[in-house]
C-alpha cells in the first residue's frame, strides 16, 4: 500500500502537468470572466516594448504560449484579464495561436490589449471576435517585426492592430453582385462595419428584454445628425445596434416586417459593408495602385445637404453637411483603425465650388453615368438601417425580374453635382434617372447617402 501511495504521489503530479501543458499547447475552448469598456489605442514599435528582456510574469494575462506550443480557440470567451504584454494571450517565437471562433474581449495591457506576438511567433485570426480590449499601444493585437500575423475578413477585429501591410486585394470576393440587370456586375469587397439589417420583430423583443435585464456596456457608438445607436455584443457573439426609429412614410424592412414607428426602439445587426469595385480589372492585373469603391446600397439618410436655402455656395459639395457627416461620424464609426489605415485621401472634383480632399465622398452625376450602363442599374436600395433613419423608399420598384438586390424598393440618393438652381442638388431617382429633372432642395432630410472611397492596393 505504501508503495502504491508513493507511486501515485509521483505519477499524479506528472499527469496533471501533462494535462495542463496539453490544454495550453494544443487546444483550449472556453474562458469566462467579466468584460470591460471600449478600447483605446496609441502607437509603438516592436523595438520599443522591452518584451525580449522582460520576465514571463508580465506576459499573457490568461495564456502564455511557449516556443513549440500550438493553441486553437474555437468557442467561448477570454475576458477580464490584464498584463503588461498581451492582456489575454502572449505568443512566443516558435509558438502558434489560432482564433477560429470565440471571443477575446474586455482585456487590458500596456502592449496588445488582447494579444502580443513575438518576432517569430504566429497568430492566425480566422473567425471570431476581438473587441473592447484596452491598451496603451494596440488594443487588439501588438506584434513585433518578424511575427507572422494573418487576419481573415471573416473575423471581427475592433481596436488597434500594428499595420503589417495587409492589402485590401486579399479581401476581394471572387463572386460578383449585379447592379440591377446583368449588364453591370461588379466584384465586391467587404469593408468596414455598420448597422444594416433589422433583426426582425421577434429578435427585437428578445434583444430588448436581454438589454433591460443585463444592462450591458456598449462597445461601439454610431450616430447620425445627433441620433445615437449604441452597439452591444449579444450572447451569440454578434454585434447589434440599438436606437430609435425615424420613419418617413410606410414600408417594409428587408425581412418583410413593417418599419417601426417614430421613436420605437429598434435593433439592427452590425455587418460588414459591401462595396462595388469600380476598377476591378486594373486591380487584378496589377496596373492599379488604388481601388475605387462605391457602396452597393444606400447606407444612411437624415442628413441635409445644407441647412438653409439662403447662404452662398449652399449646393456645393465643399459646404455640404453630407460631406461633414461622411468624413467625421461615418468614417470614424464605420471603420475600425485597421480599415482606416488603407483609406486614402481623394482629391474630389466638383461641378461647382472648390474641389475637396476627402476620405469618403459621394458620386458625381458623371460617376453615375461612367459606372452604370443604364437607368435600371443606377437604382439603389436603402439598407434597413437607412430606411429606419428617415430615408424615403418607394416600395416594390423592380429591376429586371426581382426586387433590387433582394430588398423591398428603391430610394433617391444625393450626388455631389450642383443643380443650376442655387438651392438644389442633382440626385439619382428611385427609378434610376439622373437627368436635369432629378434634383432636390438642399434642406431635404430623406434623401439617401451612397458613399464612395479609395483604398490603397499596396
Amino acid at each position: 500500500m505504501n508503495k502504491l501511495k508513493k507511486a501515485l504521489c509521483f505519477v499524479l503530479p506528472m499527469l496533471c502537468a501533462f494535462i495542463v501543458c496539453f490544454s495550453v499547447c494544443f487546444k483550449l475552448d472556453v474562458f469566462k470572466a467579466k468584460g470591460q469598456d471600449e478600447p483605446v489605442r496609441s502607437m509603438a514599435t516592436g523595438e520599443d516594448t522591452g518584451a525580449s528582456s522582460a520576465s514571463r510574469d508580465v506576459k499573457g494575462g490568461a495564456i502564455y504560449l511557449e516556443s513549440g506550443c500550438t493553441m486553437e480557440l474555437r468557442n467561448g470567451t477570454i475576458t477580464g484579464h490584464s498584463q503588461v504584454y498581451g492582456g489575454a494571450i502572449y505568443v512566443c517565437s516558435g509558438a502558434t495561436f489560432t482564433l477560429d471562433g470565440g471571443t477575446i474581449k474586455g482585456n487590458s495591457a500596456t502592449y496588445g490589449g488582447a494579444i502580443y506576438v513575438e518576432n517569430g511567433g504566429t497568430c492566425n485570426i480566422l473567425s471570431g471576435n476581438i473587441i473592447a480590449n484596452e491598451a496603451t499601444s494596440e488594443s487588439a493585437i501588438f506584434y513585433e517585426d518578424g511575427a507572422n500575423v494573418t487576419i481573415s475578413p471573416n473575423a471581427k477585429v475592433f481596436g488597434g492592430v500594428r499595420d503589417k501591410g495587409l492589402t485590401p486585394i486579399d479581401l476581394i470576393s471572387s463572386d460578383t453582385k449585379r447592379a440591377g440587370t446583368a449588364s453591370d456586375s461588379f466584384h465586391y469587397i467587404k469593408y468596414g462595419y455598420y448597422p444594416e439589417d433589422y433583426v426582425g420583430d421577434g429578435m427585437n423583443g428578445t434583444l430588448e428584454s436581454w438589454f433591460e435585464a443585463n444592462s450591458p456596456k456598449s462597445v461601439r457608438t454610431y450616430s447620425i445628425n445627433g441620433n445615437v445607436w449604441q452597439t452591444y455584443m449579444y450572447t451569440d457573439g454578434e454585434l447589434y445596434a440599438r436606437g430609435a426609429s425615424i420613419r418617413d412614410g410606410s414600408g417594409e424592412y428587408r425581412n418583410g416586417n413593417g418599419i417601426k414607428s417614430n421613436g420605437s426602439i429598434t435593433w439592427f445587426k452590425v455587418q460588414r459593408l459591401t462595396w462595388f469595385i469600380l476598377n476591378y480589372n486594373d486591380v487584378v492585373n496589377g496596373s492599379a495602385t488604388q481601388m475605387y469603391l462605391m457602396s452597393e446600397a444606400i447606407v444612411a439618410s437624415n442628413v441635409v445637404y445644407y441647412p438653409n436655402t439662403s447662404d452662398s455656395g449652399r449646393n456645393t459639395w465643399e459646404k455640404s453637411h453630407v460631406r461633414t457627416f461622411l468624413n467625421n461620424e461615418f468614417y470614424n464609426q464605420a471603420f475600425p483603425e485597421i480599415d482606416r489605415n488603407k483609406i486614402l485621401t481623394t482629391n474630389v472634383s466638383v461641378s461647382s465650388g472648390n474641389p475637396t480632399n476627402d476620405k469618403v465622398y459621394i458620386p458625381s452625376l458623371q460617376d453615375t453615368n461612367d459606372h452604370f450602363s443604364n437607368q435600371n442599374n443606377r437604382c439603389c436600395s436603402p439598407t434597413d438601417f437607412a430606411l429606419s433613419n428617415n430615408c424615403n423608399m418607394t416600395d416594390g420598384i423592380t429591376v429586371g425580374t426581382s426586387n433590387y438586390r433582394g430588398r423591398k424598393g428603391n430610394a433617391h440618393y444625393w450626388t455631389r453635382s450642383a443643380d443650376s438652381a442655387a438651392s438644389e442638388v442633382r440626385t439619382v431617382s428611385d427609378l434610376g434617372y439622373n437627368t436635369t429633372m432629378n434634383h432636390w432642395t438642399v434642406t431635404k432630410t430623406n434623401i439617401g447617402i451612397r458613399p464612395m472611397l479609395t483604398l490603397a492596393v499596396r
